[in-house]
């Protein structure tokens, strides 16, 4: 009860003339315990905040600094709601940990050199003028 009534105060306090709809009041209960204003002078001056805080910083970080102050102060609030959303679920996690490639889908880039020049016919003298350089490396590489 004490979170509703707070939530009213706060709409009231920043210049709504009527109390809100019930939406608008679901909505300011669903974030009651974040302060965006807080959060956004955070991320300006560059400080540690919450997971939520900090993937929006790093993800968005770019794009809210070439905006304009009014611009990028709405858009960290509407990022900052999806990450905190995303968070409630449990899914920022698994958005900040990078995916590891398989061992076996990764090919060294001497191999797919090797198998350009081959394709390509590269790897063999009689395709070159002999005592060009390339006849002596396609003799090299041959063996």
């Amino acid at each position: 009860m004490e979170d509703l009534k707070r939530a009213i105060n706060a709409m009231l306090n920043s210049g709504a003339k009527y109390p809100p709809t019930l939406p608008e009041l679901v909505e300011s209960l669903k974030y009651s315990e974040v302060c965006f204003h807080e959060a956004y002078q955070r991320f300006l001056k560059g400080k540690r905040g919450s997971k939520a805080e900090q993937y929006v910083a790093q993800k968005y970080g770019y794009e809210l600094r070439r905006m304009n102050a009014d611009m990028a102060q709405q858009r960290f609030k509407q990022w900052l709601k999806l990450a905190l959303d995303a968070e409630r679920r449990g899914d920022l996690d698994k958005k900040d940990k990078p995916q590891r490639i398989s061992a076996h889908s990764v090919k060294n880039t001497n191999d797919l050199a090797r198998e350009r020049a081959q394709h390509k016919r590269l790897a063999e003298p009689n395709n070159f003028a002999v005592g060009s350089v390339f006849h002596r490396i396609a003799a090299m590489v041959k063996g």
